[in-house]
């Protein structure tokens, strides 16, 4: 088993390698989704925040964050993020505008009295990556 082990890793930094050799990058980049869903504005209330970048909507709604990538549980931060989420949109109406869906979640813009709320958390270090947008 150590050797297959040994193999798999050897196998992975040839490939590395070969891509690097060829101009190509040996892990493909994220690309953000394209919008699927109707630019269309809406309200919502914020019944309860999940983590640092999804809540749900007292209507149901569950709302992922676009514009920030939090850190997920037991990973460093991940309380931070969320503490952060809830204090800037739990209890309050907050503007969403969707923009694609990501296991069952509604990925949007979500600003509160015209700041967007990603955005924000993103430029003050809540994401894994600055500039992530998921």
């Amino acid at each position: 088993m150590h050797r297959v082990g040994i193999r798999s890793l050897a196998v992975a930094a040839l490939a590395a390698a070969l891509a690097l050799l060829a101009g190509k990058p040996a892990i493909a980049e994220w690309r953000e989704p394209a919008r699927t869903l109707p630019a269309r504005s809406s309200l919502c209330t914020v019944g309860r925040v999940i983590d640092g970048d999804t809540f749900q909507c007292t209507d149901g709604r569950r709302i992922r964050v676009r514009g920030v990538d939090t850190p997920e549980v037991g990973e460093r931060g991940h309380r931070e993020a969320t503490r952060e989420l809830r204090r800037r949109v739990e209890g309050r109406t907050v503007t969403i505008t969707p923009h694609h869906t990501n296991r069952g979640r509604i990925v949007a813009d979500v600003t509160v009295q015209g700041r967007n709320v990603g955005r924000e958390m993103d430029r003050l270090g809540y994401s894994k990556r600055q500039g992530a947008r998921r």
